[in-house]
């Protein structure tokens, strides 16, 4: 019994909790080498996928110049994940802290289906909608992230749903193609989240995620948005391709911003071919005609030699594609119509044949296509080198393959590095946020610490608590970095199910005046930031995203999280929590309990560290003097009470764990401050634990453990803190 209740403990503190070692180390910002990963496609004459191949294996020129292969290594998505050969990503463990991706960012698997709803048919729409959903359900695998697009004729391409591991999110995407049935779009990132949000409250809203392909788009719309091109003069239809084709190319430009190659699944019947290449042959010989007639004022230029905009728009459009390492894979619809394949062909090929893609016509089963391309796409090497100093922002790339039976099927030729933050337009910021989300990116440029824990809430809806804490120093480097003594700080927070499924998100942004903090009692401190989440029992992840908002430097950190069940009358813990008493009410709050957002209007608000009516500040990681106090807060649910006192009979115990495994008692543990809550069972305690004289500096781990005199049940869990030298 008490195994179980120590899964239930709920604690997880700090990104680097599971290695305490790394508390210590302090983040800097300096020159260095960044490495490029490319992914490239290797097979033999039969186009079978070629593996074992090593760096040596490899030749790469830059812009013309041969570079060092500095690693290489080979990716099967199809490879179970217990074999440990895949690079898909682990999930989090609650027994071993925080998740680390094992998937680099540039080693995923990318797909982004994209509907145009501006050239094509109500028929091919439907389609293409039911052949999308098979192929999420069916065939793109757990760790592939999945995005989803649209084109129509007002002229804009819209990214419904960015690239994402939440299947729901996919589907209802592609069930709704972003028509007015949709749902409301609430977080930062892009993900609509109402559905989702309404199933934790039980108040239902909306279509069930992935209800069936075309559950909520309207026929009626997509009816109405055909008719109007139909209508449409030719000079209008140009006008809507170079449209088309210009947005195409903002596309390229938002997918620079996220690393990895991204295969563009395009389900479309392309626009007519004389828009891009000229006339028909029986146009052709009217013309003709009439330059023989000397008629020249009823010959149509545009018509006749095609459209230099459009040409001009296609191939930057395509330059953007390719720096992007985006693969176009089209499919052409017009025979899901009832037409016949051709008006628009000679786009769909160009366009997929110049980003190395591939084109599928001529054919009514188009699920069968995309299981083919999943296939096709499922084993690759990803080869890297290092950028150097002089590198332009664009390079040109060849690369071959030296072992006999191999040779290069597909791989980039022109490469953009994710630009710098000041140059990003909004949309590749958007971009940047679900790269780091969707992928769990744990690695970046800026140390903060996290602490996420339960906490009763009302009926099966808790309080998932989240912390952040960014050291002083670390907010000097960012101020240096951005040279005006300011920082501006945005906080992200996203609920996530063992299916990646984001079921609730927070998100603030604050600026941060150095020069003024230095002159207060501020100065020095950290910068801490509390916000709320809503969930259900059960075994959940939280993703924390910190971005400066001026110099761009982003951070994650995953944290394994279990909910208890807190009605269900069995013992449990929220907490323990540091709490600064040194320092109180130095901390932001994201969410006010007496004016809370709309969204969380008649839900579970209070703020969750409090002693009676005394509010406290929580803190992270601690520095903590040998043979000095640290306090922290803990809540127990449910302990047994003596029958004839009323008393809780139960023990808190500590004790201290340094960085190589060595324990060291703490000694008497005071309890500084008691109340009790009758209507949730449960005991908030306020204790003091002195740091042993004899501790050896450095990351450590205070392990605090609650007995229940009367059955025998112990709860446990760590609190990571750093040991400094004694004042005294």
């Amino acid at each position: 019994m008490a195994i179980g209740y120590l899964v239930l403990a709920g604690l997880c503190v700090s990104a680097s909790a599971a290695a305490p070692q790394e508390q210590v180390e302090r983040p800097h910002f300096g020159a260095t080498v960044e490495v490029v990963q490319l992914q490239v496609m290797v097979g033999d004459d039969e186009g079978q996928f070629v593996p074992g191949l090593t760096r040596e294996d490899f030749q790469l020129w830059v812009n013309g110049e041969l570079r060092d292969v500095t690693l290489v290594y080979e990716v099967d998505v199809h490879k179970d994940l217990s074999t440990g050969n895949s690079l898909q990503p682990r999930t989090a463990s609650l027994s071993t802290g925080p998740a680390t991706p094992s998937t680099p960012p540039a080693a995923w698997r990318q797909f982004l289906l994209f509907f145009d709803l501006g050239f094509n048919s109500p028929r091919g729409i439907k389609v293409a909608q039911e052949a999308a959903d098979e192929f999420i359900r069916e065939s793109v695998r757990e760790g592939d992230l999945v995005a989803v697009a649209n084109f129509s004729h007002v002229g804009a391409i819209h990214l419904l749903s960015p690239f994402t591991l939440d299947r729901s999110q996919t589907l209802e995407a592609i069930a709704t193609l972003g028509l007015s049935q949709a749902g409301k779009v609430v977080d930062p990132v892009g993900f609509d989240l109402q559905n989702a949000y309404d199933e934790l409250l039980g108040t239902g809203g909306g279509a069930p995620p992935g209800g069936g392909a075309g559950a909520q788009a309207s026929g009626g719309e997509i009816m109405d948005t055909l008719e109007a091109m139909r209508r449409s003069d030719f000079q209008r239809y140009q006008g809507v391709t170079v449209s088309f084709v210009n947005q195409l190319g903002e596309l390229g430009k938002m997918m620079q911003a996220a690393h990895g190659r991204k295969h563009v699944i395009l389900f479309s019947q392309g626009f007519d071919d004389k828009a891009l290449t000229g006339q028909s042959l029986e146009e052709l010989q009217r013309d003709s005609d009439l330059v023989q007639q000397n008629r020249l004022d009823q010959v149509d230029g545009e018509t006749r030699f095609g459209s230099a905009e459009i040409r001009s728009a296609l191939e930057k459009a395509l330059n953007e594609l390719r720096a992007a390492d985006a693969v176009v894979h089209a499919f052409d619809t017009s025979e899901l119509g009832g037409g016949t394949s051709g008006s628009g062909l000679q786009f769909l090929s160009f366009v997929s044949s110049e980003t190395s893609g591939t084109l599928t016509f001529n054919t009514n089963d188009i699920g069968g296509a995309l299981a083919d391309l999943e296939e096709s796409t499922s084993a690759f090497y990803v080869v890297a080198y290092s950028r150097e100093p002089d590198d332009p922002a664009v390079v040109d790339l060849e690369l071959e393959v030296t072992r006999d039976g191999a040779k290069v099927l597909s791989a980039p030729s022109r490469l953009a590095p994710p630009p710098e933050f000041a140059e990003m337009n909004a949309a590749q910021r958007q971009m940047q946020l679900a790269e780091f989300l969707g992928k769990g990116i744990e690695q970046g440029g800026m140390r903060f610490d996290t602490a996420v824990m339960p906490f009763a809430g009302e009926g099966d809806v808790n309080r998932v608590a989240t912390l952040i804490e960014i050291p002083w120093e670390q907010l000097e480097m960012l101020a240096q970095a951005r040279g005006d003594d300011r920082v501006e700080i945005e906080v992200l927070g996203y609920l996530l199910d063992d299916d990646d499924r984001i079921l609730d998100f927070f998100a603030r942004g604050t600026g941060l005046d150095l020069t003024s903090l230095r002159s207060t009692a501020r100065s020095g401190l950290p910068f801490r930031y509390y916000d709320l989440l809503w969930s259900r029992p059960g075994y959940y992840r939280v993703r924390v995203l910190v971005r400066e908002s001026g110099s761009g430097e982003i951070s994650t950190h995953t944290i394994p999280v279990s909910v208890p069940d807190y009605s269900a009358g069995r013992p449990s813990l929220s907490g323990p929590v540091f709490i600064d008493r040194a320092h109180p009410g130095l901390l932001m709050r994201g969410i006010d309990a007496d004016a809370p957002p709309e969204r969380r209007a008649g839900g579970p608000v209070a703020y969750p560290f409090h002693l009676g009516s005394r509010e406290l500040t929580p803190e992270v990681v601690p520095n903590v003097p040998r043979g000095e106090p640290v306090y922290f807060l803990l809540v127990a649910h449910h302990l047994d009470r003596h029958p004839m006192t009323g008393k809780v009979m139960s023990s808190v115990t500590a004790l201290l764990v340094d960085a190589f495994g060595n324990t060291r008692e703490v000694g008497d543990i005071l309890i500084v401050g008691e109340s009790y809550d009758q209507a949730s069972n449960a005991t908030t305690l306020l204790l003091e634990a002195r740091i042993p004289a004899t501790a050896r500096e450095g990351a450590s781990a205070l392990r605090v453990q609650v007995t229940d005199g009367i059955a025998g049940v112990r709860l446990e869990h760590d609190l990571g803190l750093i040991v400094v030298a004694s004042t005294n």
